[in-house]
């Protein structure tokens, strides 16, 4: 899906040939196999990391065009979103010190994308997170789309499978998040660290199931989503948020473009392939020219995303070969996390590839399917099944799953130093049982602070690369932290009708920031009202809620312009947040 195409519209000639196309290349790719076409090497890794660009007022800068233009292209891609950048690495041999390889070349890459960034007409930084916690719905729409033929098409297409209905949002979380929206930019507001292993194919079935059946503890023991648009929800509220926005709404589908995926591989990785043609219908019936490096079916694999995904490439030399991506876990907290994260998923995937090579037998798919969902939603506050045993999470990286990492890490020749080094990350991750997720949820309960803050806080603690488990919750260094009375004030003439059952403590969700709303009646003369000055003084805004009711069907007498102040305080009950202007101080002669 990293290739541009070259329009938006199709025709019934362009599926009718791709589908040519695909069932042709499927059966080319089988005799690949079968003729030991595709490459048998050692393994090799790499990763892709998606990732944010914010302002200095830390909301989502769209501005990834301006930065690509001054950044190396080969490092780095746009994504669906104007705010979102995906940067790549150098593949290597997963042998001898190639972590501490990965760490150095990322770290040299960020900070050179940083410097970058800082330069921009309108100066930004980049983000790693599963989510933004400053995020809005407003945010997504078609206007923030990265400007690509590729993303527009996939956009129409999936809107016209759904027949135009609204893509419907709903996570029950500790909070509950039911939305609607009209396009597929939803999917923008998650960002991930996608870990990729070249793996020999005759093996290739096994390192995926393998894949899958580390997933849940990897999503578990890596959690860094907990909000979305200002609710919290699941530890990872990526997996729900990705699996609703690109949904077809196809109930006769086997299973969903983004998902866990229907079964093991049973005899070979080609089982995935054949079940693309089979149960997926075509999505961007773009017809290419050479069809020699089977174009049509990776792109039309490009258009489904399994969690852990199999993938064709081709080496330097043209030799195609078979990659498994795991799509799982979110991008961040750290480099040094992210690392860890790889070296965990590459020692475990090679242990139990090898084990299951040598016949040692599967869980039930749906026990690994349940124990991630299980873990996206509660990391290590619900416990796992292995292999029909509950355990913790936490005993179960610990005295089973890290020293599989550390036999598998040990069996690719990695030097001993690397394995330390990065699996010690995750042993102390484990026993803190902070993660990302929980570090966010800590310093929200400790300091009752709005998501702006949140968010400076993180970006603090990342870039000082100190793992995450690490972190402390104290506040925040307050210099940097971009103040309420900065922020844009919005105008609006009409309200959404949950206003008018609210409580005020959810307010924010309608109305984040300063809302300045503005009511024809039928007298012009306006009566200008303020309330929420104080995010603890909500009789004005009990009023308005039984103005507003009682005139739901009929105009008002005279027109009124409705301020509303703090929000955000208003969410906690208090007269305002530190870091925040107090809005009974900030009228003019005041």
């Amino acid at each position: 899906m990293g290739k541009e195409i070259e329009k938006t519209l199709f025709s019934k000639d362009d599926y009718d040939r791709f589908q040519y196309y695909l069932e042709k290349e499927t059966i080319q790719l089988l005799e690949w196999f079968e003729d030991g076409v595709l490459t048998n090497e050692k393994l090799m890794g790499g990763f892709e990391i998606e990732s944010w660009l914010v302002s200095n007022s830390l909301q989502p800068a769209p501005v990834n065009k301006e930065f690509l233009e001054n950044f190396d292209r080969t490092l780095a891609t746009p994504e669906l979103a104007r705010f979102n950048l995906e940067f790549n690495n150098t593949p290597r041999k997963l042998t001898n010190s190639v972590f501490t390889e990965f760490h150095d070349e990322l770290t040299q890459t960020l900070e050179k994308a940083q410097h970058v960034a800082e330069q921009l007409s309108s100066p930004s930084s980049i983000l790693l997170i599963g989510t933004l916690p400053t995020l809005l719905l407003s945010d997504l729409n078609e206007d923030s789309m990265s400007d690509m033929n590729r993303y527009r098409a996939l956009n129409n297409q999936i809107m016209a499978r759904r027949k135009k209905k609204p893509v419907h949002l709903y996570i029950q979380g500790y909070e509950l998040l039911d939305s609607y929206s009209h396009d597929v930019m939803l999917e923008a507001s998650t960002t991930s660290f996608q870990i990729h292993s070249k793996v020999p194919a005759l093996d290739a079935h096994h390192y995926y199931n393998a894949s899958l059946l580390i997933s849940a503890p990897m999503v578990g023991i890596t959690a860094n989503s907990p909000y979305a648009f200002g609710k919290s929800l699941w530890s990872e509220t990526r997996i729900p948020l990705f699996e609703q926005s690109i949904d077809t709404d196809n109930p006769r589908a086997p299973c969903k473009r983004v998902g866990f995926g229907s079964s093991y591989a049973d005899q070979n990785i080609l089982d995935c392939f054949q079940e693309n043609l089979r149960n997926f219908h075509i999505l961007l019936p773009t017809i290419e020219k050479d069809i020699e490096t089977l174009p049509h079916l990776r792109i039309h694999n490009g258009t489904i995303w399994r969690w852990n995904r199999p993938l064709l490439g081709f080496n330097q030399t043209g030799e195609p070969h078979i990659r498994i991506e795991h799509r799982a876990i979110s991008a961040g907290p750290t480099f040094i996390d992210m690392i860890a994260n790889a070296a965990f998923f590459y020692g475990l995937q090679h242990f139990w590839a090898q084990h299951l090579k040598e016949g040692h037998p599967l869980p039930e798919f749906n026990e690994i399917k349940n124990n991630f969902y299980l873990a996206a939603i509660y990391s290590f506050h619900h416990s796992q099944k292995w292999f029909g045993n509950e355990l913790d999470l936490s005993d179960l990286l610990n005295n089973i799953l890290v020293p599989q990492a550390k036999q598998g890490l040990q069996g690719l020749e990695v030097s001993t130093d690397d394995i330390d080094k990065y699996l010690g990350v995750i042993e102390a991750r484990a026993d803190t049982q902070q993660t990302g997720a929980n570090w966010q949820r800590n310093y929200v309960a400790n300091h009752r602070c709005d998501m702006t803050e949140l968010t400076h806080a993180y970006l603090q603690l990342q870039q000082t690369d100190k793992p995450v488990h690490t972190w402390e919750v104290k506040r925040a260094s307050s210099k940097a932290i971009i103040k309420p009375a900065k922020a844009k004030l919005v105008q609006l003439e009409s309200y959404p009708k949950e206003l008018l059952e609210i409580r005020v403590d959810k307010l924010y969700t309608l109305f984040p920031g300063p809302t300045l709303l503005h009511l024809q009646g039928m007298r012009p003369e306006t009566i200008f009202i303020s309330i929420l000055l104080h995010g603890n003084e909500n009789t004005g805004f009990l009023v308005i809620q039984r103005l507003l009711s009682k005139y739901q069907s009929s105009r008002l007498p005279r027109s009124v312009s409705i301020f509303f102040g703090n929000t955000q305080a208003a969410r906690y009950g208090v007269r305002l947040l530190e870091h925040q202007p107090d809005y009974n101080r900030i009228w003019p002669g005041g």
